[in-house]
């Protein structure tokens, strides 16, 4: 009996024995293990200084250059035409003869007209001596004097239809358009030319009515110096370079603004005259430019900004003076109703020598911290 319990209590204390080095192993084991903590991870970006710039808010649209002074020749009278004296791009004065129509048929009217005119102005003569001596009453003197001055009228008309023969420029230009030839046929009211002043050349744009505001300034009464003229505005208008041509610009002045928005395109027209013509003609497709506003401030890449109009800038981490390599924190600024162009946008003066991040922007967000791989200024 006693030798089972001796047995017994021996078990238990190898048992214990055991516990115990495994405890001890394993707390050892535990104590020498390297601990694994884990860090949030920061992100590369590429930041850069704001700098001082001009920036300027721009219309830009595409239009056609036209003249203002478009005539177009049309022939009073139907007929032959038997000379055409003008070609596309020809310079003619005001009365030059464009084309002369066959006068033969309006020389006989002419002459009908004539020769009933010269009857009738006998009989007036011979009736008006018989009046003053009393052999003709006043009745038959007026009677007679009508009919002479009808038919006198008629002759002046024949005469001025024979006029009309010869086809004359009204006013002085070039032709734009050559709408007939020798032998062809004129009919009345038909041009058969456009002559243009190319010295004075427009471009028409049509604009949404979100700028009527800016543009109706053209339209105030003269002597008005309260209201800024609408050509403060720069404008340009530039002929793209072709596969035989140079890129060429003028500036442009507004000659007009429409004093109503069309209902259905929610659109008005702007009227704009050329300051130097000499390298357009009419129909050439230009751009036109229109500097509309102008700020001066620090200014970042457009391109830092993300959709939501944020943009990001950063500061070291818990204020500590650290090199580029070290771990910065992500700050936040809204730019949404900033200044901007295309190219920048304008940053409130505070933030001016902040570093905003221009490249990995759109992975972060506000507080996480960010690493420095790059850092320049913007040109």
């Amino acid at each position: 009996m006693k030798n089972k319990k001796l047995t017994s209590v021996l078990m238990y204390l190898v048992l214990f024995i055991v516990f115990v080095a495994l405890f001890l192993v394993l707390r050892w084991f535990y104590s020498t293990r390297t601990e694994t903590t884990y860090e949030r991870p920061t992100t590369p970006v590429e930041v850069t200084m704001p700098q001082v710039r001009t920036l300027t808010k721009q219309i830009t649209l595409s239009s056609y250059v036209s003249a203002e002074d478009t005539v177009a020749v049309v022939p009073y009278l139907d007929g032959t035409i038997l000379t055409y004296n003008v070609q596309e791009g020809d310079y003619v004065n005001e009365g030059d003869v464009i084309a002369t129509i066959d006068p033969e048929p309006y020389e006989l009217q002419r002459k009908q007209a004539e020769a009933a005119y010269l009857g009738y102005q006998s009989t007036f003569e011979r009736v008006e001596n018989l009046y003053k001596t009393g052999g003709a009453s006043k009745q038959d003197y007026d009677s007679v004097k009508a009919q002479r001055d009808a038919y006198k009228a008629q002759l002046e008309l024949a005469e001025l239809q024979l006029s009309y023969t010869n086809v004359k420029a009204k006013t002085s230009g070039t032709i734009l358009k050559t709408l007939a030839s020798q032998g062809g046929t004129a009919a009345k009211g038909t041009p058969i030319a456009v002559i243009a002043n190319l010295d004075d050349l427009t471009v028409n744009l049509n604009l949404g009515e979100q700028y009527f505001g800016l543009f109706s300034k053209a339209n105030t009464t003269a002597g008005d110096t309260t209201t800024p003229s609408a050509n403060d505005y720069t404008i340009t208008v530039t002929r793209p370079a072709g596969q035989y041509s140079q890129e060429v610009s003028t500036t442009a002045t507004i000659k007009a603004v429409s004093p109503y928005v069309d209902s259905s395109s929610r659109n008005f027209k702007l009227y704009l005259k050329l300051d130097d013509p000499s390298a357009f003609n009419p129909g050439m497709y230009v751009k036109v430019t229109i500097a509309i506003e102008t700020q001066t401030g620090y200014s970042i890449e457009r391109k830092a900004m993300k959709l939501d109009g944020s943009a990001y800038y950063v500061q070291k981490a818990n204020g500590t003076e650290t090199d580029a390599s070290s771990e910065y924190t992500a700050k936040s600024i809204g730019l949404s109703n900033a200044f901007a162009t295309s190219e920048y946008v304008i940053v409130p003066d505070e933030y001016k020598d902040e570093m905003f991040i221009i490249k990995g922007q759109n992975d972060i967000f506000a507080g996480q911290p960010v690493a420095i791989v790059n850092e320049g200024v913007q040109e």
